[in-house]
């Protein structure tokens, strides 16, 4: 619909249903456009003036305004269709037309240029508790509404009497939030579904960690929640707690519990320093040493060598068995071209930060944790010269892959 910002507006104004702001800018001199044509039309509709909807969107017609399910919705909301179209919530016009005429809502899609449309529609009062679900979810990840937003929307459809859980998410917030579920269970329950996201998207993980944070927070550390330390210590990481993942990391001094994989706490332990952890001479020492003596498997050795890069990358020492490993597999990966590496300095040295951040996009394609090890160090170190060390340490942790660790 080439929206400028006043239509934009407009347009999340009525996907959150605020309907009276946005049809109170038809007072005055109206702009020309197709968008004004649409919103005088739909406007008249949500004020139960169908016949000058009808009139509003014929005159839209004759102006040369093409959009079949706008004109075919209109006179559905009047009434005068047999058969009315299914809701299409893909504008904000479009989400208010199909709300007021209660248009079946079982196939709605959201346009994938308006994920805007996602955060506003889970406010809008009176739509169908799955599609505000769904909006609730892609919202969240794009961090368009919290974590704690979501999972609110979710604990109140869950609240619905006689309402079944439609998903594995579902089904883990109703078992966690039950008083009457025992912790080992809970546990068991918690470890599955972020387990389960792990193995998707970066972007899914980190949105379901979040959005089970409260519960890993609630749980009790015992012999048998502690059987799922490294699953919980990893889903708070991601989520951004260090405490609470290093707080986990702990739970294996209780007695009885069985140890974890060694790469894989001395990996979370070397992601910990990334994040901002204790970055001691004699930390970081013995956690080199651990992590090294651990690696048991080619892609256990590219990952060592991916954080140690990050560590060199970020300003950190490497002790000398660190130094040598690195330097036995750091020619792995894709070497950036020195025309790149040359471009991206200069751009940095010139205070060009828009210049340098387009740079460094393109330059890894999105994908930092592909490249050799001394481009991948030198990409932190710029980011860390321009005043981005925040950026660069996220990048850093992310890059590590930590919670998909294979042993292959």
């Amino acid at each position: 619909d080439g929206f400028d910002a006043e239509t934009l507006a407009i347009d999340l104004d009525l996907a959150s249903g605020r309907e009276a702001s946005a049809c109170g800018q038809l007072s005055g001199a109206i702009p020309d456009g197709t968008y004004w044509l649409k919103l005088r039309a739909v406007c008249a509709v949500l004020q139960d003036n169908y016949a000058g909807a009808q009139l509003a969107i014929e005159f839209a017609e004759a102006q040369g305004l093409e959009d079949d399910w706008l004109v075919e919705a209109i006179f559905a909301a009047a009434g005068d269709t047999p058969n009315p179209p299914s809701a299409r919530f893909d504008t904000g016009l479009n989400i208010a037309l199909s709300s007021k005429a209660v248009f079946d809502t079982s196939s709605v899609i959201l346009a994938v240029d308006r994920p805007d449309l996602a955060a506003a529609a889970v406010k809008r009062p009176g739509i169908p508790d799955d599609v505000r679900a769904f909006f609730a979810t892609i919202a969240s990840e794009l961090d368009l509404i919290s974590a704690d937003e979501r999972r609110e929307i979710l604990l109140t459809r869950l609240a619905v009497e006689d309402y079944e859980p439609q998903s594995e998410i579902e089904t883990a917030l109703r078992d966690l939030t039950d008083p009457l579920v025992s912790d080992e269970q809970r546990g068991e329950q918690l470890a599955r579904v972020v387990r389960d996201a792990a193995e998707g998207e970066l972007v899914e993980y980190r949105n379901t960690a979040r959005l089970f944070l409260p519960d890993l927070q609630s749980l009790a550390q015992s012999p048998e929640t502690a059987l799922y330390a490294l699953d919980f210590a990893k889903e708070a990481r991601i989520a951004g707690e260090r405490e609470i993942a290093m707080a986990w990391l702990s739970a294996f001094y209780i007695e009885g519990v069985e140890q974890p994989d060694p790469f894989e706490a001395a990996l979370l332990e070397a992601v910990d320093i990334l994040a901002g952890g204790d970055a001691s001479i004699a930390s970081l020492d013995a956690i080199q040493s651990r992590l090294i003596d651990a690696v048991d498997s080619g892609v256990r050795e590219d990952q060592t060598a991916i954080v140690l890069a990050a560590w060199t990358g970020l300003g950190l020492p490497l002790s000398p068995k660190g130094r040598d490993f690195i330097v036995q597999v750091s020619d792995q990966g894709d070497r950036i071209a020195q025309g790149q590496v040359i471009g991206m300095k200069a751009a940095m040295l010139a205070n060009a930060i828009a210049e340098t951040g387009l740079m460094v996009l393109v330059t890894t394609n999105g994908d930092v944790g592909r490249l050799a090890a001394s481009d991948y160090a030198a990409l932190l170190e710029t980011l860390i010269a321009l005043g981005a060390e925040d950026i660069a340490r996220q990048l850093a942790v992310e890059s590590s892959g930590f919670w998909k660790v294979s042993s292959e």
